[in-house]
């Protein structure tokens, strides 16, 4: 009898001390689980380069009798204007530079190879944008239609600092050069002078 009570006497405090060691381990991990750092993580991305052309509208210009009839001096006889331009939204962690050139397609010439080499040209001008950008003319009385990629304006830049915008904005007009002592009769009856002012990207030099 002494001896099963002895047994149980050392089952119970078995189970006690297995119960309690159990409970003291548990404890351990999860209040070492409970403790561990937690690291959040972000995924930035930074933004691109944004470039945008506008061509504005296409150029024509009609010339009359007034236009090409005898007078005291030379006049120009000037289109409507189109305002082609060209935006830059730049990246937001570094400064950004592009170069295009301003171009011109003749689409319609009825004064090429006249005989009096018609003074037609095609000028630009920028009115807002980059300031150290210098713009011009070309002589379109020698261009056949279908001649593409007249230069009017080269190296024309865009630059911004990280995350800026610049936008340049252009005045381009046709030019007819009525000349006072003349006869440019010849030039009468014809169809419009028309084309296309478009863009071109290039690398900077």
């Amino acid at each position: 009898m002494e001896n099963n009570k002895g047994l149980i006497v050392a089952i119970i405090t078995v189970a006690v001390l297995a119960i309690g060691v159990f409970g003291a381990t548990y404890a351990f991990f999860a209040a070492s689980i409970a403790n561990n750092a937690v690291t959040n993580v972000v995924v930035r991305s930074n933004t691109l380069d944004s470039l945008t052309f506008t061509s504005g509208t296409d150029l024509s210009l009609t010339l009359n009798q007034t236009n090409m009839a005898r007078g005291s001096s030379d006049i120009d006889v000037v289109s409507t204007a189109s305002t082609p331009k060209a935006k830059l939204i730049g990246r937001n962690d570094a400064a950004s530079d592009y170069c295009y050139d301003l171009l011109f397609d003749v689409t319609d010439n009825p004064y090429y190879n006249d005989n009096l080499s018609a003074d037609i040209k095609v000028a630009c001008t920028q009115t807002s944008g980059n300031s150290n950008n210098t713009c011009g003319s070309a002589n379109m009385g020698n261009k056949a239609a279908g001649t593409n990629g007249v230069t009017i304006c080269s190296q024309q830049k865009l630059h911004t600092a990280a995350g800026g915008t610049q936008e340049n904005v252009y005045s381009c007009v046709i030019k007819f050069k009525n000349l006072a002592n003349s006869d440019q009769s010849t030039l009468a009856n014809q169809t419009v002078f028309a084309g296309k002012i478009r863009f071109e990207r290039v690398a900077c030099s």
